[in-house]
Formats: structure tokens, C-alpha cells, sequence
């Protein structure tokens, strides 16, 4: 087959990327989760910061480990460095540091070195999280309705800021939000940190998606799909819950925004990401109804990557006729 010059092989090659640097978008977590680690220190919780070093210091040290063994060069490991300090978020401040070393090295070490090192399509963080999960699930508490909080409990401004998104805001599109959800949505008293500042969670999603840091398709459509089906079923007692606080507590936008986009673990074109989000969707309301938590999700993730290498192996061939034509048709206008 005659190759033609000159042309833009950027249109018939299978997978471009075009947005961000790998390096740049692990910056960009980074610093977008130092606020979130900034207020463990604020608020004196100890225990969540021995479970983040613990885990940072485990990646770092299986990440060295496969550098010395491959003999290569080392580099700055920002991509185990990130994934150290997300399973510590996840991880509840009464598991025990020594237990999320032992795990967070083990989990790292099987899905990145055994199962094809930085093109694995296990995605690590899920496995860690459900792992964890098996090991310790009285560990995983997740407050349900905001009616567990006190009204005593409240922020200072809690009714100030209410008050005003209100008057200025929800009002106007027919909705009140009741007082207490904004305390309820900042909630330094979770065993997890995760599923707490969920107020910060939102302004670094917004400025995620306004950098592109990641391909979040997959959780925009997972959002849309598994709000549609809460608002759907909400009246329904097997499937009861709140599409406000299904949104905006148990970790739930912690981690897809800042867990769950992983270009290996998920399949490349729209359409089938279109369809793993409604596979991602289902399953988490099937699994807890209008209350999914981030194990919930991971449950979730885990069982849809089962599927991606056979999904890869699709693409390709979907990708490699296309290039065909492709390529045919440019030799024939030479």
C-alpha cells in the first residue's frame, strides 16, 4: 500500500490526546487537594494524616522499587505520589496507618507492576477501596439524611449563605434549599476525608473541568444517568434518597472527579464511554439506591474494568478499518 506525504495522520491515527499533559494534570490534583490537606492540619486530625503518609510513603516505595529493579532513571513519581495521597482520603482515620501501608503497597504493586505497570487496566485506587472495604466494612460509615444533624450542630453561616442562594439563586428556578444542608455538606466529623469539605470539592471539580485537566466524560454522563434514576425512584422505599445529598456527600464527586478518569481503565471512544456510565449508573443504584458512596462507585468501576480489555480489543478493530479507508482514500486523491 502506497503511503502518502505530506498528509495528517492525526486523522486516521486511533486514539489522540489532546488535552493536558500527564505531568501537568497530576500538578493540577495536587494542588487542588492541598486545601483539602491544609484543613486535616486546621482541624488537628492526626490519624488522617498518618494514613495519607502512610500511603504516600507506600507508592513512593514500590515506585522506587520497580525504578531499581528496571534499572531506569528515576523520576519524580507524581502519578504515585497522587494515587498515595488519594487512597489516604479514602481511607476511614480509625483503620490504622500501618494497614493502609501494608494495602496501598500491595494494591499498587499488583495493578501497576503485575498486571502491566503504567498501562494497567485495573484501575488501582477501586481496587485499594474495595479491598479495604472487605477487610473493614464497619469502618465505612456514611451519613444518610441530613436529619443525623443537630440543629446545634450548625455552621455560623449556615443560614447566611442559605439564605442568600435563596434569595438570589434557587428561587428563581422554583427551588428552596432548606436550612442545614450546607452544614450537612461540610462535614469535618466523617471518619473519612474524603467525604468531607464537599463545598471545596465542588469549586476544584468546576476549575478541573474548566482546565480539562482530564477527560471527565465518563463522569459527567455517570452524574446525569444516576441523578436522573434517584429523581426517577426517589418515592420508592427500596430506593430511597435525595438528589441534593446524594450529590454532595459520601465522597461521591471526591471521587469522580478526582479518582475515577483513568485513560487505561476506561474505554477510549464516546460511545462506549456513553454506555459505561449507564453500566456505572445502574449498578451503583442497584448496589445502595439514591446513596452512593465512593465504595459504591468502586464497586462499581471495578466490575465495568473486567469488561475494557475486551472493549479495547474492539476499538482497535473498529479504529484499524476506519484507517484503512482512510488511508485508501487519501492515496486515491493523489
Amino acid at each position: 500500500m502506497k503511503i502518502a506525504r505530506g498528509k495528517d495522520f492525526s486523522k486516521i491515527a486511533p486514539f489522540i490526546y489532546t488535552s493536558v499533559s500527564l505531568r501537568s494534570s497530576y500538578l493540577a490534583l495536587l494542588l487542588l487537594l492541598l486545601p483539602q490537606v491544609i484543613f486535616l492540619f486546621i482541624y488537628h486530625d492526626i490519624y488522617a494524616g498518618l494514613n495519607i503518609f502512610a500511603s504516600i510513603t507506600a507508592t513512593l516505595t514500590c515506585q522506587s522499587i520497580v525504578y531499581a529493579i528496571e534499572k531506569t532513571t528515576f523520576k519524580i513519581p507524581l502519578e504515585a505520589l497522587l494515587e498515595g495521597i488519594l487512597i489516604g482520603f479514602f481511607m476511614p482515620t480509625n483503620i490504622g496507618f500501618i494497614f493502609v501501608f501494608i494495602l496501598s503497597f500491595l494494591g499498587f504493586a499488583l495493578t501497576k507492576v503485575v498486571f502491566g505497570k503504567y498501562g494497567s487496566w485495573m484501575h488501582s485506587i477501586m481496587f485499594v477501596l474495595i479491598i479495604a472495604y472487605i477487610s473493614e466494612p464497619q469502618l465505612f460509615i456514611f451519613s444518610e439524611n441530613i436529619d443525623v444533624l443537630e440543629k446545634n450542630s450548625y455552621l455560623s453561616f449556615d443560614a447566611y449563605i442559605t439564605s442568600f442562594l435563596n434569595s438570589y439563586l434557587l428561587n428563581n428556578l422554583g427551588i428552596t434549599l432548606p436550612q442545614g444542608y450546607i452544614s450537612y455538606f461540610w462535614m469535618p466529623s466523617s471518619l473519612i476525608p474524603a467525604c468531607r469539605y464537599n463545598i471545596i470539592t465542588i469549586f476544584s471539580s468546576i476549575i478541573l473541568l474548566s482546565l480539562k485537566v482530564k477527560d471527565y466524560t465518563v463522569s459527567i454522563l455517570f452524574i446525569l444517568f444516576y441523578e436522573t434514576l434517584v429523581y426517577c425512584f426517589s418515592t420508592s422505599s427500596l430506593f430511597e434518597g435525595d438528589v441534593l445529598s446524594s450529590l454532595m456527600t459520601g465522597g461521591f464527586l471526591f471521587i469522580l472527579f478526582f479518582a475515577l478518569p483513568y485513560p487505561t481503565s476506561f474505554p477510549k471512544t464516546f460511545i462506549f464511554k456513553f454506555f459505561s456510565s449507564i453500566f456505572l449508573a445502574f449498578v451503583s443504584f442497584f448496589l445502595s439506591g439514591g446513596r452512593a458512596s465512593f465504595i459504591t462507585i468502586a464497586f462499581a468501576s471495578l466490575l465495568l474494568n473486567l469488561l475494557t480489555p475486551y472493549v479495547e480489543e474492539i476499538e482497535k478493530k473498529i479504529h484499524k478499518k476506519k484507517a484503512i479507508k482512510r488511508m485508501r482514500l487519501m492515496d486515491s486523491l493523489d
